[in-house]
């Protein structure tokens, strides 16, 4: 019998995790890390208060003495200074490798922390596509944009609210690059949302594990020979993460590589047969899973 509920959810991750599930349970409940990643279309000095974390560019850590009267300031065009991310977006984000004057698509954009990174890299040049199926979603994409990025560079976003699953359909062999930070069980959520833990069930895990194969795909349909590809979920289920990777291999492993991840930014996170998980009980933030990518 598949398993559900908060028994179910305890047996299927202890049982994936063994002794180290309490540990990772206990991270998962504390409050999430958040870094502030620097908006490079604003010139400011560093206020005091922030210390650079060394491995994460243009991202830093608040001590005692910051001023958080400076989080809602805003610079004379009315944009923010600082965006709060999990450090493990940042990473995810900044994985994708993108071309100059590219085509680019973040095919699950919302809340739009990752959306901006990837903007940032393309220097705003190129083309990129936000996507948010969700109506509330995309409303706030669109407001993180207007937040962040100057009105004299959003002509290079085009934000829309599709199926993901119609990329590879309506625009295939469309773009170099391509982010699926996929929807995903979620389950530092979960957690942190006793009511939420009976709603879990080992099918619904498998179910979005099929939902995110679809989105996989289509991606991969959509992608220019030779574009790259991010893979990427906040969950912590096998089915999700290399599990997903594992079917893509098997159907479909003709078509692309996988590509390394590697450099500092890595380094705090643990290797899988198909990429990195950041885990809260290791690295102090997450979860997060990210792989690479490249068509044929």
């Amino acid at each position: 019998m598949a398993k559900k509920g908060q028994e179910g959810f305890e047996d299927f991750f202890r049982e994936y995790y063994g002794t180290r599930w309490d540990d990772l349970k206990s991270a998962l409940a504390a409050n999430d890390m958040k870094t502030l990643r620097k908006n490079i279309w604003v010139d400011f000095p560093t206020p005091k208060g922030l210390e650079q974390l060394s491995w994460l560019k243009d991202c830093f850590v608040k001590n005692s003495s910051y001023d958080d009267s400076f989080d809602r300031k805003l610079d004379e065009n009315g944009l923010r200074y600082f965006y709060p991310m999990d450090p493990a977006s940042v990473i995810v984000a900044r994985s994708l490798n993108i071309a100059d004057e590219g085509v680019v698509l973040d095919m699950c954009a919302a809340p739009g922390g990752k959306t901006l990174i990837l903007f940032e890299t393309m220097n705003g040049k190129g083309e990129l596509f936000c996507n948010e199926v969700s109506r509330n979603r995309r409303d706030r994409l669109k407001s993180v944009i207007r937040e962040y990025i100057p009105d004299r560079l959003r002509e290079a976003i085009t934000v829309k609210g599709i199926d993901g699953l119609q990329y590879g359909l309506q625009m295939k062999d469309h773009f170099d690059a391509i982010l699926v930070d996929a929807p995903c069980s979620g389950e530092k959520h979960i957690i942190q949302a006793p009511s939420e833990v009976e709603k879990w069930s080992e099918k619904r895990t498998k179910r979005l594990a099929g939902l995110q194969f679809g989105l996989v795909c289509s991606a991969l349909l959509a992608l220019k020979s030779g574009g790259e590809m991010v893979y990427s979920t906040c969950s912590i289920s096998p089915f999700e993460n290399d599990g997903v990777l594992e079917k893509l291999e098997k159907k479909k492993g003709e078509n692309f590589k996988f590509l390394p991840l590697e450099g500092e930014m890595y380094e705090k996170g643990e290797r899988t047969k198909y990429g990195v998980l950041f885990l809260p009980d290791k690295c102090g933030f997450g979860p997060l899973f990210v792989s690479r990518i490249q068509k044929n």
